[in-house]
């Protein structure tokens, strides 16, 4: 096999976070589609692609020296549950990487590629004599990952405005992850019922879940928007089952394909639990468009204003280590179609 041709979109080091053995090579995987359950699965085997990257290999690279940087960041943070200082090297290089971490994925990837097919094909829907045509053909990019990440890399400097902080689990639940892994979830707009979607990085309300081990929870939020525990602790330690559970139900309604866990500690009901749940909630990340007839001066032009964007997870989020500000109750959408933060 060519060196570097199976390249992975979830990092290894980190699913080794959640490995069954001392050589943290194995981990327990559940695949939503088929409900099948793999209590011993190898880490190397999972979420990954041939060349998923591109065969040149500059971006398998530049994530190879990105993973080592992290990896040894997030031992520190899982050791002695603490983050990095405000305005450090240290702090941006987490920042940078959860975000990068967000947008690497398959699901990323498939749903850049599920946009263009569906805005061209919508787009030259009113010509009925291309129908044949657009049945028998998509479209999708070259290198549709590529595209993701080039538009990612100029977007580091707002996300690093938003805040971090750590979520300790003490329950005799673990987190879980997925392959992909870092959740977004709006409680600000989904409690103003704004229609369209939540989660883009501007978005006023935006946060993040982003597991790191069965018992640590990194959460990066809008903190002018959200209260995270007390302002001056950096860790927040959940006793109740049921907000792991809440937030394990985030998690896997964000998967893709698979959920990856310490099956150690597994039992039945809590992917039972998983499984009913999910199926009482409307899919999220579903693609939406929306076409609005704008005034037009003269009779054969058509105007139209396309509305794009991807259905949020309605699942009413109120946990009890989040509160909004004061500010943010205040604050008004109007008819804004996007809220910016």
């Amino acid at each position: 096999m060519a060196k570097n041709k199976e390249q992975h979109y979830v990092p290894q080091f980190y699913l080794r976070n959640f490995s069954i053995d001392e050589e943290r090579k194995n981990v327990s995987l559940f695949n939503k589609k088929s409900e099948k359950l793999v209590l011993k699965a190898l880490i190397r085997y999972q979420a990954r692609k041939p060349y998923f990257y591109g065969k040149d290999l500059e971006i398998e690279k530049i994530f190879q020296k990105l993973e080592g940087e992290a990896s040894i960041l997030f031992d520190k943070i899982i050791a002695n549950l603490s983050l990095p200082s405000n305005n450090t090297i240290e702090r941006f290089v987490l920042l940078r990487f959860i975000l990068i971490t967000k947008n690497r994925t398959l699901l990323s990837a498939d749903q850049i590629n599920e946009m263009i097919d569906r805005t061209i094909k919508q787009i030259w829907s009113k010509d009925k004599s291309k129908e044949d045509f657009f049945e028998k053909h998509s479209f999708a990019h070259a290198n549709a990952i590529g595209f993701v990440l080039e538009q990612i890399f100029g977007m580091v400097d707002r996300f690093s405005t938003l805040n971090i902080k750590i979520l300790e689990n003490l329950t005799n639940l673990d987190f879980v992850t997925s392959d992909n892994p870092v959740c977004p979830y709006n409680i600000f707009l989904e409690q103003r019922n704004h229609p369209g979607g939540h989660y883009g990085i501007e978005s006023k309300g935006i946060m993040y879940y982003f597991s790191l081990s069965p018992k640590i929870l990194l959460i990066v939020y809008d903190d002018k928007t959200y209260k995270v525990g007390n302002v001056k602790d950096q860790v927040i330690r959940i006793h109740q089952p049921d907000e792991i559970l809440e937030i394990n139900t985030i998690i896997y309604m964000n998967s893709y394909e698979n959920i990856f866990f310490n099956g150690n500690n597994y039992r039945d009901e809590d992917f039972e639990f998983l499984k009913s749940k999910s199926k009482t909630l409307e899919e999220p990340n579903q693609f939406v468009i929306n076409e609005y007839e704008q005034h037009h001066n003269y009779p054969e032009e058509t105007r139209v204003l396309m509305h794009q964007y991807r259905t949020n997870l309605k699942l009413k989020h109120k946990p009890s280590y989040i509160r909004i500000t004061k500010n943010a109750k205040k604050f008004k959408i109007g008819n804004l179609a996007a809220v910016p933060r």
